[in-house]
């Protein structure tokens, strides 16, 4: 039996560097610092950290100190040669280089001598032949081999992983000093150059290395005007605070062993946090602080000390962290474990009138099994809509693997090649496709110049992407694309990103999952009423996870085998595939809730199995 076109995996002839990139093209930024462009495909990494550093100083000049200004200004009056040198290391792991490797190895620097003699003038590196380093820095030069050859010399153990003997080697420093003769390098400021490159980038990592993809063409960065307001950060106690907390937090996290001291830490910084609107929160040092405070409250609880996880948690579920439900539901389990039953209960009853609807049913699930459990009272909320159901039976294929095979191929695929058969068009309607439908028909509100959503030149995405006020920003924009979507389905719009916008990055899209005549395909077949009634629900804040695994296209009405109720309408349906023993998650039902109260058609599908004869086919 033939597989549904869209079950293919899909290429597209046309690539970002095909006849659709912008080559020739230049993509501007916010005026000062324009994209270079994209025709020069030689990754440069010290022209593109150029670029960085003065979008960022546009950007957050305002919290750096006279100094710091003063250190980016002495940079930028480098030589192209210096430049090029230190936009090199710059993109490379932050330790200790030796110079010898450093000669001749890069085509734009003319002289790596001379560029590192300028840099040292200026005060860009640190080199051992003219500096006091660390013991540890001057390790950084030496292979494992040649550490454990200089334990030797030193009369230390040579044996262990190179960590061991870097740190044995550390703890006998004055003997191992007159052994370390390579001469080496390392980049000073590199941690303000970093903080330049995310305020420029609008990346938490500020990789410059995005940068040289899309100068090589192989990733396409939208064309927009980077938007004004008051930027990430207000003032530079709120930037230092939150990149204090940044590396303190990875510190704690990456061994895992969370002190006291760090408990008390974070609960203190918790405590004190200044609300922050929720589309700049993720720079803000409480996300840290509840990272760290979460995993001690896990830590407490695998040892039973559920009294004082319960503390942690309950001060967790107070804070504006999107986690924050989540630390109601396991306060109240801490709770009901210390014996305070009824208080759990009283928690979570407040907790849900503040959560979201998929929030909701896990704080309503906690809390009647609580109740229920210790005869306690507990008033329900509104139940939601149940969808229509169906059962389909399918015989399952005896072959062994992870999941059951259905017809030879797994539930969701057995479903569509049934409905395949019988003569409808049938797509995987699972998260991508709408978020690609999303931000391909939906870009001009995505980068829309709205104030301070844009502070970067290469972000894929505005700040409260995903956040109801992403809507609420934009509902002049919005309701007229909507509008334009539910008269042509979104024809208009789909070709006019193909034409100008074809590979940016966006979001949630996929330009390959696609060809131009499938999209055109779904989005007749969906009809634009129903794709304008998604892409509403995600703008002002919908789930982008939990929709239907299926989505049956507008045809004729048709009688399915083995299914009952046994009629389709010719109309588009939602369909969620339940094999037996799965159950509905939490974010499924809120869509099928929401597909229901909305008049749009979605059903789960539940799937029976019958006898399989020998090898099964369809």
């Amino acid at each position: 039996m033939p597989r549904p076109r869209a079950f293919e995996s899909s290429t597209h002839e046309d690539t970002v560097a095909g006849k659709r990139s912008s080559s020739g093209k230049v993509v501007r930024g916010r005026p000062g610092y324009p994209m270079e462009p994209v025709t020069d495909t030689s990754p440069t990494p010290g022209d593109d950290l150029r670029q960085a550093l003065v979008g960022g100083l546009s950007l957050i000049g305002r919290q750096l100190t006279r100094g710091e200004v003063q250190v980016v200004t002495d940079w930028l009056a480098l030589t192209s040669n210096a430049r090029a040198l230190y936009g090199r290391l710059f993109v490379r792991r932050d330790r200790m280089l030796a110079e010898g490797t450093l000669s001749d190895r890069y085509a734009e620097v003319d002289s790596a001598t001379g560029a590192l003699d300028e840099l040292d003038r200026a005060g860009f590196v640190w080199r051992s032949a003219s500096h006091a380093v660390s013991t540890s820095w001057l390790l950084d030069l030496y292979d494992r081999t040649e550490l454990a050859q200089l334990s030797k010399r030193c009369a230390l153990s040579s044996k262990g992983r190179r960590a061991v003997l870097v740190e044995r080697l550390v703890q006998a420093a004055p003997l191992v000093r007159g052994h370390l003769d390579r001469p080496g390098v390392r980049l000073r400021h590199r941690k303000l150059f970093r903080r330049l490159c995310r305020a420029f980038l609008g990346r938490s990592d500020g990789d410059i290395g995005a940068m040289v993809l899309h100068r090589m063409g192989t990733r396409r960065f939208a064309d927009y005007t980077p938007s004004g307001g008051i930027g990430l950060f207000p003032d530079r106690r709120t930037l230092l605070r939150y990149e204090a907390s940044r590396r303190w937090a990875a510190s704690i996290l990456r061994t895992g062993a969370i002190e006291p001291a760090d408990q008390t830490q974070a609960m203190a910084l918790i405590q004190t946090a200044i609300p922050s609107p929720a589309e700049v929160r993720r720079y803000r040092s409480l996300r840290y602080a509840v990272r760290v405070a979460a995993a001690a409250a896990e830590a407490l609880e695998r040892g039973r000390q559920y009294r004082e996880a319960a503390g942690i948690w309950s001060l967790l579920a107070s804070t504006e962290h999107p986690e924050a439900m989540q630390a109601a539901r396991r306060f109240a389990l801490c709770a009901e474990r210390d014996g305070r039953s009824r208080e759990a209960v009283e928690h979570l009853a407040a907790a849900r009138t503040h959560a979201s609807t998929t929030e909701r049913l896990a704080l309503e699930r906690t809390g009647r099994r609580i109740a229920r459990k210790h005869r306690l009272a507990w008033r329900p909320s509104p139940p939601l809509r149940e969808p229509r159901k169906r059962t389909l039976s399918l015989p399952i294929t005896p072959e062994p693997g992870t999941r059951p095979l259905w017809n030879g191929a797994v539930v969701e695929q057995a479903v569509a090649d049934v409905l395949l058969h019988a003569g409808r068009t049938v797509i995987p309607s699972e998260n991508l496709l709408w978020t690609t439908l999303f931000g391909i028909l939906l870009r001009d509100a995505v980068f829309a110049p709205v104030a301070g959503m844009l502070p970067g030149a290469m972000q894929s995405a505005p700040l409260d992407f995903g956040l109801p006020e992403f809507a609420t920003r934009r509902t002049a924009l919005l309701n007229r694309a909507l509008d334009e979507i539910r008269v042509d389905h979104g024809l208009a719009r789909l070709q006019h990103a193909l034409d100008h916008h074809y590979g940016e990055a966006i979001r949630g899209v996929s330009w390959e999952r696609w060809t131009d005549h499938e999209l055109r395909q779904i989005l007749e077949g969906l009809g634009g009423p129903l794709v304008a009634f998604v892409l509403a629900a995600l703008a002002s804040g919908a789930s982008r996870s939990g929709l239907p695994d299926l989505v049956v296209l507008t045809g004729s009405p048709i009688r399915v085998s083995g299914l009952f109720p046994g009629s389709l309408p010719k109309g588009p349906l939602f369909i969620e595939v339940k094999g037996p023993g799965d159950s509905l998650r939490d974010g499924q039902r809120v869509w099928l809730h929401r597909f229901a109260t909305g008049g749009v058609a979605a059903e789960v599908w539940d799937i029976r199995t019958t006898p399989s004869l020998g090898s099964s086919s369809g």
